[in-house]
């Protein structure tokens, strides 16, 4: 948590900045524009909130166990800090591309849910056992970004722009719901080995 924390104020403040200074330009030129960029970024401080506090209680309940698959997991946690400034920066920029950022994050919390199953299988199969439930929640919430994000692309109509936002606060909405809603347990007391 702390990683997360150190790495992303500094990197939230001044996005911020910028993004309130284009807004107010954006505002003058052109005001539905600005709607839909604004209602983006608040879908990405939503799901870099939410992945906060997820990860919080995933790290606290079933921390890193010393085997490569933590390790690469670890790694993958780095990538998810890391693209939090492009998905805020490019929610200012482009419904489509901020669409394209939101599916890779759920391609990395289907690799990252795999990467912990993987982790646990050896140590501890009752909790793997959930864990490989787990990961069936992200590809459903993947494929239904995905399918929304076909959708988009055929249908790329004007009413439909406004649409894309509104159908990725319910993805995440629901999304968040269902993992909270099958809380995993916390990992039994085992020795390192």
């Amino acid at each position: 948590m702390g990683l997360y924390v150190a790495i992303l104020i500094p990197l939230i403040y001044h996005t911020v900045q910028d993004i309130i200074n284009k807004l107010q330009r954006l505002i003058e030129a052109n005001s539905e524009l600005a709607g839909i960029i604004v209602t983006n970024l608040v879908i990405a401080f939503f799901i870099v909130g939410m992945s906060l506090m997820h990860y919080s209680s995933s790290i606290n309940n079933i921390p890193y166990y010393p085997n490569i698959w933590g390790m690469l997991r670890f790694c993958l946690d780095l990538i998810l800090v890391l693209m939090v400034y492009p998905l805020l920066v490019v929610s200012s920029i482009n419904p489509t591309s901020f669409a394209s950022l939101i599916f890779l994050t759920f391609i990395i919390y289907v690799c990252w849910d795999i990467l912990r199953y993987k982790e646990y299988q050896a140590v501890d199969q009752e909790l793997a056992d959930k864990l490989y439930d787990r990961i069936w929640i992200n590809v459903k919430y993947l494929l239904l970004v995905e399918i929304v994000m076909i959708a988009y692309g055929i249908l790329d109509l004007y009413f439909v722009r406004g649409m894309l936002t509104m159908l990725l606060i319910m993805i995440q909405i629901f999304y968040r719901y269902e993992k909270l809603r099958k809380p995993l347990p916390r990992l039994k007391k085992t020795t390192h080995k």
